[in-house]
């Protein structure tokens, strides 16, 4: 069948040029997405047709997925599977199966992609989609580009607008550039869709095309194209009664002068289905009911039609342009014909019309289709038989859980919540009792980062059960504690973790009881008493043991591990994390797992396996659909031991990345925001650091923070100052920094009351205490608080004597009260060794060369600020070592070239020739981070704004005079 061709596209010159914009910044190495919107009919489908039509640079590979109105949860994945089997069409399975590298990650695809695993049919499918797809989409991007496009979002399903929330913030592919299309009056203020619609509007690689009505100028031409021949009069009115829809001004102009208008929107958009045969709008009006996409097969089952009698009905459809047949097969030709089509069916009719669908894809489920059970749950619903789609829902439930599709599997859940009381064998049917259900849709939501949805459906669940046993409602009292926290509402939190524990303890057999082990070890991780929380954890772990449950003992071992780091026995906590790991333990439990293993690695100073130990886990919550929510502490640890080894580009990028799915996440939302804090204070972007602060200083002030963010962010503050106060100082400055000093001195001595909660941080932020404490007396800054503070500083080393973070803290210390050559030189030596971040060594190097100019070993001075300039990695120092070569005179210089040291002289000369940062470092034996912060830093001196300025500069001073 062929569909007569399209009326040719008027008035989009604004919108079509937005979009090949947003083309070639993706064939320059930028990632976009293009968003169109606009009412029904305003020919937002129209636009991007013409777009893909037109000759495009680079010959795209170019996929389209369709969604499918199959209510608001859906089948998972439909659009997706549609776009990657045109993918593959366009590049062939080959390139896609070595795009995935791993057979876990092809057999993950083969649900997708039918086929696709056939060489290798025994491999275990990686847990999660959303990894499966972004690897794939990014190697292939490697060397094509890619111009992927989903139609009609608003009715996406739950699993696709999960997938498309993770591509669109995380994915590294450069050259690909999504299109997506969604219809403005069918998203209201709940629709499903606005989630992901909020961040995208927050995205910086989105553009968002709102596709308004043509003007009447546009509008006439298109009237003019459409039907040529028609007066001014006729054409008039037509614009007037269109307002400006392109659909209505099509429909319009094809039913002739004006005396031939329609009374409303309605008739109109109906006039072609009148003027069929009844036997082709009985066929059409069953197709109405099953959506914008006509299933032929289907479509005959529920008819009982023979093939022939049903092709010519469709075929008769085609030609009167009701339905356009595509690669896909055949569809309405515009939603709103669909919409109005089945509109023209009685109640009994349409009810009758949706049992049929829901039979014939009963059928299919039978055969193994589970995947037809969210479409058959709908349709029950529909001819209202709430416990044939009970049923379907469970089954529909059950299978998005296999494909890792959490956000499917919760709303189904929830669906199944709302059924419950009207199905009389629900317990039975869904294979857990309604309590276990609420348990799991909530930990569902929790998981998912929803914190406000999950709040919602615990409170409902505990108030439709409230006459039930305490086993059932203790585990929904602590789903909500965990909430609270999330929340920062940390005594709320605890309060709800003690009536779960309450409703337990005390009954028979409770000392063996895995549901109360659980509910302890909640309560020992919310209580800030340390003495309580150990006796809970204690209790926790041996009611654990005595169960037998390896869930409950998973949970304690969790429990156990952060108290003990937050106690700062950090390597106790490893032993702990590391033998639960040991155990089959559940994919979630993995995540937490490795999220505590690599927060203890970073505590031990042992930054690369921190952050080997948090890539793991963000992989596992990206194979599981949790990278959005337990993940995402996960990456908030793998940032922040990027920023410990001075990766602070990736740090960055992590951060921003991060940021907006932080929402409703206050305390990990400062998390963020301090690691990002920590990388512009020590790449000496003060000025940024300023503006970001201010920023947010309304949202930390309004924090109740939680010890851990409360020494971060002092940190944070003491720090800032300190920097500040490096360098050379104008009087101002003096005084300025002399005000500062003596309130960071005064925040200091709040140390001992976070020791309380926190003393593993507040043992490592110990080399921060004793330079202030050295600025101070330098100044001569109240003597009595340095005295208070330097015994606050004694005492708690006094306890500090294991591991490497341990010998680095003592090191630190020392040097910074002796302030000698032989005291700096060993905090060096100590510090090569690891235990404390980068930017510590690259301090201790400073004040080593200010130790010795100080000293008057100028010639070692100088030896050692070249060395050091080599190998800092930290641009703050650079700056600090390149102002004390300034002062004293120790930089060589290079002729009419000021204040430039042997070794930067050596990169400008590089530089002059033309060669890269990683070139500059390949030739001089440095990395090339080190190759940039010289360079920067030589921009900086010189006052030059780009490489070639400072060239220029270097030419200028070597020629003739």
């Amino acid at each position: 069948m062929t569909s007569a061709p399209a009326p040719p596209v008027v008035g989009r010159t604004r919108e079509l040029r937005l979009l090949h914009d947003a083309f070639d910044e993706t064939r320059a190495g930028q990632p976009r997405v293009v968003v169109v919107r606009g009412e029904a009919g305003i020919g937002k489908s129209r636009l991007v047709a013409e777009f893909l039509a037109a000759p495009l640079d680079g010959e795209p590979v170019i996929a389209i997925g369709q969604c499918v109105d199959l209510g608001e949860i859906g089948t998972p994945f439909t659009p997706v599977r549609r776009m990657l089997q045109d993918l593959t069409r366009g590049v062939g399975e080959d390139a896609v199966r070595a795009a995935a590298r791993t057979p876990g990650v092809i057999a993950a695809l083969d649900s997708l992609i039918p086929g696709l695993a056939a060489d290798d049919a025994t491999a275990a499918p990686s847990r999660h989609l959303a990894e499966a797809v972004e690897r794939v989409l990014e190697s292939l991007s490697e060397s094509r580009q890619l111009l992927l496009v989903i139609e009609d979002l608003h009715w996406a399903d739950a699993a696709t607008l999960a997938l498309l929330q993770a591509l669109s913030l995380t994915a590294h592919a450069q050259h690909v550039m999504f299109v997506l299309t969604y219809r403005t009056d069918d998203v209201g203020r709940t629709h499903p869709l606005r989630p992901l619609l909020a961040e995208l509007e927050r995205n910086r690689n989105v553009t968002m095309i709102d596709v308004e009505p043509l003007d009447a100028a546009d509008a006439a031409r298109l009237v003019a194209v459409t039907a040529p021949g028609l007066d001014t009069a006729d054409i008039d009115a037509i614009v007037s009664r269109s307002d400006g829809v392109p659909f209505f001004v099509e429909e319009l102009a094809a039913r002739g002068g004006a005396e031939q208008l329609p009374g409303t929107l309605r008739d109109l958009v109906l006039a072609r289905y009148d003027l069929l045969d009844e036997p082709v709008r009985q066929v059409l009006a069953a197709a109405a009911v099953g959506g914008v996409a006509i299933d032929e097969e289907l479509l005959r089952d529920i008819l009982g039609a023979d093939s022939v009698g049903l092709r010519t009905a469709l075929r008769a459809a085609v030609d009167a342009g009701v339905l356009i047949s595509n690669q896909d097969g055949l569809s309405f030709r515009h939603a709103l014909i669909r919409e109005f089509a089945a509109a023209e069916l009685l109640p009994g009719e349409r009810a009758e019309l949706h049992r049929g669908y829901a039979q014939a894809l009963q059928e299919r489920i039978a055969l193994g289709a589970a995947d037809q059970a969210p479409a058959a749950a709908e349709h029950w619903l529909a001819c209202h038989d709430v416990a044939a789609a009970f049923q379907a829902t469970v089954i529909a439930r059950e299978r998005a859980r296999e494909a890792a599709a959490p956000a499917a599997a919760v709303r189904l859940g929830e669906r199944l919540l709302e059924l419950w009381p009207q199905v009389e064998d629900a317990e039975a049917v869904a294979g857990r009792s309604r309590a276990e259900l609420y348990y799991e849709v909530a930990e569902g939501w929790r998981m998912l980062n929803a914190p406000s949805r999950c709040e919602r459906l615990l409170r409902d669940g505990l108030r439709a059960l409230a006459d039930a046993q305490p086993h059932d409602r203790a585990p929904l009292h602590r789903v909500l504690a965990m909430v609270r926290y999330d929340q920062g509402r940390g005594d709320d939190a605890a309060d709800e973790a003690r009536r779960s524990v309450d409703l337990l303890s005390g009954l028979p057999g409770a000392e063996a009881d895995p549901v109360l082990a659980t509910a302890l070890s909640t309560l020992s991780t919310l209580t800030a008493d340390t003495a309580a929380a150990a006796v809970y954890s204690s209790r926790a772990v041996a009611i654990a043991e005595r169960s037998g449950d390896e869930r409950a003992m998973d949970r304690a071992d969790l429990a156990l591990v952060w108290l003990t780091g937050r106690d700062g026995e950090d390597e106790s906590g490893l032993e702990v994390v590391r033998r639960m790991m040991r155990r089959r333990i559940q994919p979630e439990d993995m995540v937490i797992a490795r999220t505590n293993e690599s927060d203890l690695l970073f505590r031990l100073g042992r930054y690369s396996e921190a952050i080997d130990s948090a890539r793991d886990g963000v992989a596992v919550a990206v194979d599981t659909g949790l990278e959005r929510g337990a993940g995402v502490v996960t990456a908030l640890n793998l940032i922040e031991a990027q920023v410990a080894v001075a990766e602070n580009a990736e740090a960055e990028r992590g951060v921003l990345t991060l940021m907006p799915l932080l929402d409703g996440m206050p305390m990990l939302r400062s998390g963020a925001l301090r690691f990002l804090c920590l990388v512009l204070l020590w790449c000496g972007r003060e000025a940024e650091l300023r503006a970001l602060r201010e920023a947010e200083s309304a949202f930390i002030a309004d924090l109740d923070l939680d010890a851990l963010e409360t020494i971060g962010w002092l940190v944070i503050e003491i720090e800032t100052t300190l920097n500040g106060c490096e360098g050379t100082l104008s009087a101002d400055d003096a005084r300025t920094g002399t005000a500062a000093i003596e309130h960071a001195l005064t925040e200091a001595l709040r140390l001992p009351e976070m020791a309380s909660a926190e003393r593993g941080l507040v043992r490592l932020a110990l080399p921060m205490a004793a330079r202030l404490i050295a600025a101070a007396r330098r100044r001569g800054i109240r003597p009595g608080l340095c005295a208070q503070l330097t015994g606050i500083v004694h005492d708690e080393l006094a306890t500090f004597d294991r591991g490497r973070p341990a010998a680095a803290v003592h090191a630190l210390v020392a040097a910074e009260n002796a302030d000698s050559p032989a005291g700096w030189r060993e905090a060096v030596t100590v510090l090569e060794g690891g235990g404390l971040p980068v930017r510590n060594l690259d301090y201790a190097r400073f004040r080593l060369v200010g130790s010795l100019l100080a000293a008057g070993e100028r010639a070692e001075a100088a030896r050692t600020l070249d060395q050091s300039l080599d190998l800092c990695r930290t641009p703050a120092v650079a700056g600090w070592l390149h102002d004390l070569a300034a002062r004293s005179g120790s930089g060589q210089t290079a002729g009419g070239i000021p204040t430039l040291t042997e070794r930067e002289t050596q990169v400008l000369e590089l530089v002059a020739q033309g060669l890269t940062n990683a070139q500059i470092g390949e030739r001089l034996f440095i990395s090339p981070k080190t190759a940039s912060v010289h360079v920067s830093a030589i921009l900086s001196k010189l006052g030059a704004r780009t490489r070639g300025e400072a060239a220029a500069m270097l030419r200028a001073s070597s020629e003739p005079r």
